[in-house]
């Protein structure tokens, strides 16, 4: 989610902060060495980035954005 707010900062348009955000999804999968991580990842990504990117607009932290969402443990 960070890697994805400095893009958006940088004023890069919601396509390329999903495409950011699903690589994170997947690196996360990499870490845990579990596909089904990555893909409930980008599946809520894909599911959520309107709200993900307004989030952003109104400069949430991004901590904050996954709460909302109910995706932070």
């Amino acid at each position: 989610m960070e890697q994805a707010e400095e893009h958006f900062h940088k004023n890069e348009p919601k396509d390329f902060v999903l495409r950011e955000l699903e690589m994170e999804c997947l690196y996360a999968g990499q870490i845990c060495d579990d596909r089904d991580v990555s893909m409930f990842c980008i599946n809520q990504v894909k599911e959520n980035i309107d709200l993900i990117y307004d989030d952003f607009r109104k400069e949430m932290k991004p901590h904050d954005i996954c709460r909302s969402l109910k995706s932070c443990e």
